[in-house]
């Protein structure tokens, strides 16, 4: 295990160059170039490299394929996608259609209707009705169960995957939640009848989802919400949450937060890049993850602490993983917390400590300009 940061090659003593997005998924990588490809690397056992290459692991960065040939890369990659505790990758194209590969269980892949479907080690496009492929799509998330992606200029939230009547807490209202592979059920508004609007991002962890708003710069969660993970008080039992939480947050008083820039979900834990440049974390704390200190859970928002005092601020995004959280900050440097076997930093920590890239912990991270932190591993590119 690499506890200190290393660069990704494409083949032996080849640095990968010219990334545009990386994206960090249940172990293994997925990042877009310049050149509109993508590539992966990393445990192929569900076919989540996307390369055809008979389910075998690899060390290396390879190409992402064609559904239809496999002798084809996969052409006008705009950006890739994947969550810490999904086997599952998916990527934007130029066009704006969806393609994913990978875990295809309930079909989450988005390409066929049904329940327990065959994995893909091929880029399959996400559809509508098994031929029609789903338009204007501008994020994409992946759980467990389930994918969602946002869609057109309207911010509306198509879902693909699981049934409603086998997994209540999609967030679906009554009547809007498809079966299967196809993408033409829609998250709900709150009355439960009309299609939710305006969101700006969406991100899941294994079980449960947050979204955030653009206008309002609000948070919105749903699915498993044991110990207070959304940030709101969750009456006794109910875990699994078909309806909204609005995220929470303590100092000043008890409020709901309105000034988010970007949001990002763990496999227990919430943390929400603030406007003023500060994170606000909430969780179970069991591997330190809510940034506080200590394995205390946080049932409300609350700021993240910088190692040896003071509040983590100049954040300019946070990803989080299944045992901590990262950030970049706008001066290119790395910052994290959480559980020390699968950071780079000194020892664990429930405080912000800065990032290696050397066993000895001498020199630290620089020039950061994107950042992905999955499962048990984190990447990020650089300048």
């Amino acid at each position: 295990n690499n506890l200190y940061a290393e660069l990704v090659e494409s083949s032996a003593a080849v640095d990968l160059v010219d990334v545009v997005n990386v994206a960090a998924g249940a172990d293994f990588t997925c990042v877009a170039k310049t050149d509109n490809t993508a590539l992966c690397w990393g445990e192929n056992g569900q076919g989540q490299l996307g390369n055809d290459g008979g389910l075998v692991d690899t060390s290396y960065a390879d190409a992402v394929v064609k559904e239809t040939a496999t002798t084809l890369t996969l052409p006008d990659v705009q950006k890739v996608f994947a969550e810490q505790d999904a086997s599952t990758a998916c990527a934007i194209l130029t066009d704006g259609t969806g393609r994913c590969w990978g875990d295809n269980f309930h079909g989450k892949i988005g390409h066929d209707i049904g329940t327990y479907l065959p994995d893909e080690p091929m880029a399959q496009p996400v559809t509508t009705d098994e031929v029609a492929h789903l338009q204007n799509l501008k994020s994409i998330s992946i759980s467990n169960y389930s994918s969602h992606g946002i869609t057109g200029s309207s911010g509306e939230i198509a879902v693909w995957g699981v049934d409603r009547t086998n997994y209540e807490n999609k967030g679906c209202g009554t009547g809007l939640c498809g079966s299967g592979g196809i993408a033409n059920a829609y998250v709900a508004d709150a009355d439960g009848t009309t299609k939710q609007k305006g969101a700006e991002q969406i991100v899941s962890g294994a079980y449960f989802s947050c979204i955030r708003y653009k206008a309002s710069g609000h948070i919105e969660c749903f699915g498993y919400s044991g110990q207070g993970i959304h940030g709101n008080i969750i009456p006794a039992g109910e875990y699994d949450r078909a309806k909204y939480d609005v995220l929470h947050t303590y100092s000043p008083g008890y409020n709901e937060i309105t000034n988010a820039a970007s949001v990002s979900v763990g496999d227990k834990a919430i943390c929400v890049t603030l406007t003023t440049g500060k994170v606000k974390c909430t969780g179970t704390g069991d591997y330190y993850e809510t940034g506080g200190g200590g394995h205390a859970a946080w049932t409300r928002a609350q700021v993240v602490q910088i190692d040896g005092g003071g509040d983590l601020d100049n954040v300019a995004e946070v990803d989080s993983g299944t045992r901590g959280s990262c950030v970049r900050r706008n001066d290119g440097t790395i910052w994290c917390w959480g559980h020390s076997n699968y950071l780079p930093t000194q020892g664990n920590s429930g405080y912000a400590k800065q990032a290696y890239e050397d066993s000895g912990y001498t020199t630290v991270i620089t020039g950061a300009t994107s950042l992905a932190y999955g499962a048990q591993a984190g990447c990020a590119t650089i300048n």
